[in-house]
This record gives C-alpha cells, sequence and structure tokens, in this order.
C-alpha cells in the first residue's frame, strides 16, 4: 500500500525526528515536502497511523491516507512522479495472484 503522510509538530526538532524515524522504517518512502511523506507498506492504514502516533507528542497533527490508485495530481518534480509510478506499479503486482 502507499500511504500519504502529513503531520504538523506542536514541538517541531525533536518530535519531528521521531516521527521521521518511524516513516524511514518504512520499506520504501519519497520525501519532497516538508512535513508531507509517501511511505510504501505492507501495513494496514491504522497499523501505519498508529506507528506514527507513537513518535508524536500531545496535539500533534497527523493524517494518513491511503493513495495506491493512480489518482494524484500536482505538481512535482519529474522523479516524484516516476517514484510514484514504480511504486504504484509494484504494489499492483505483488496485489496479483500468481498465474
Amino acid at each position: 500500500m502507499l500511504y500519504l503522510v502529513s503531520y504538523n509538530c506542536s514541538m517541531p526538532t525533536d518530535v519531528k525526528s521521531r516521527i521521521e524515524s518511524v516513516l524511514k522504517t518504512m520499506p520504501g518512502w519519497w520525501h519532497h515536502l516538508e512535513t508531507t511523506w509517501i511511505v510504501a507498506s505492507q501495513l494496514n492504514l491504522q497499523q501505519v497511523t498508529d506507528m506514527i502516533h507513537q513518535a508524536a507528542a500531545t496535539g500533534d497533527k497527523i493524517l494518513v491516507v491511503d493513495i495506491t490508485a493512480d489518482s494524484y495530481n500536482g505538481w512535482l518534480p519529474s522523479k516524484a512522479w516516476d517514484w510514484l509510478r514504480n511504486e504504484n506499479e509494484r504494489e499492483r503486482n505483488q496485489a496479483q495472484p500468481p498465474g
């Protein structure tokens, strides 16, 4: 699965570092916007959210959205779009039964 993760830390330095450490444990991740990440994980949405929440501080805001489908748009470097396309393709291939 691919997840868009966005957060707003009430205590930026320490908490931001802890959250980023959690996100970097995911099998795949992309980070080009300051507090927005895209991560690839076999964990479900709740599990990913719980992992990030454990690293967050009281009052922090976290949004995690499943973006595994090909419905995304914006203005990013071509390298970002390549990464998204490649990860989505990999996810689709893993989801298909062998045959």
